[in-house]
């Protein structure tokens, strides 16, 4: 299931969430969002047992100021070997904990650990949960990294730059989306995969709060390939 609002009141600033069924799809579609430059972006998973683990986490507070810490500690003593005057040791540690406490927000790499304890508790055990902060004009983008849609994909009139556009129009209308899909079967023919599936698209709207439902499918046809060792929705192109 793919979900996607916005960030407190922001209209710019988005969270897509995609829900996996192990821990290795979860890190493959973390990975595969890194490698396509969605570095705000982090996995949970929750065990059988119930246990929580986070991967790539971000830096708060707490951390950054141990970071800082740690820095100026150590130029500090590699200034003193140097023989640096006092006064520049203490210019010199000052601004190891700046750069150390204000560089790891510019890097913008993983997700607040405060972020992810607000999603965790959507996690089911055996499930992974991604989730990648981004734009609102790259949520679309993100959306099709976590799917695997590759770039030929194309389904009757729909190729990806048309999915894309939806994609936009549903943002710029909705506070909230949400997709829930079944899978009805799958079956492997020659080098692709015809996956059936069933599901719903609905939608929260931004001014009245109203959910809405804007999709339903049942037993419709989608076919995937492999690529790059990857498998991605590709259509059914007949």
């Amino acid at each position: 299931m793919l979900s996607f609002h916005r960030i407190g009141k922001s209209r710019v600033s988005r969270v897509v969430l995609g829900f996996y069924r192990s821990e290795e799809h979860g890190r493959e579609a973390l990975h595969e969002a890194r490698n396509h430059g969605f570095r705000q972006s982090a996995v949970i998973y929750r065990s059988p047992d119930g246990e929580l683990s986070h991967f790539h986490d971000g830096l708060g507070p707490r951390e950054r100021a141990l970071l800082g810490v740690a820095t100026s500690v150590a130029v500090t003593v590699l200034a003193r070997i140097a023989g640096v005057p006092a006064w520049a040791v203490a210019v010199l540690a000052l601004a190891g904990f700046l750069i150390s406490w204000f560089g790891t927000l510019q890097l913008r790499v993983g997700l607040r650990h405060r972020v992810l304890r607000d999603y965790s508790g959507s996690v089911l055990p055996g499930e992974s949960l991604v989730v990648v902060e981004g734009s609102e004009e790259e949520v679309a983008d993100i959306i099709a990294v976590l799917q695997h849609i590759s770039e030929e994909y194309w389904t009757g009139p729909l190729g990806k730059r048309a999915i894309r556009a939806q994609l936009v129009t549903l943002l710029q209308i909705h506070q909230q989306v949400r997709a829930r899909v079944t899978l009805d079967e799958v079956r492997l023919v020659g080098q692709h995969a015809w996956v059936w599936t069933s599901g719903e698209i609905t939608g929260q709207l931004a001014v009245v709060g109203t959910w809405v439902q804007l999709f339903v499918w049942e037993r419709e046809l989608e076919v995937a390939r492999r690529e790059q060792g990857v498998w991605r929705l590709y259509g059914y192109q007949q």
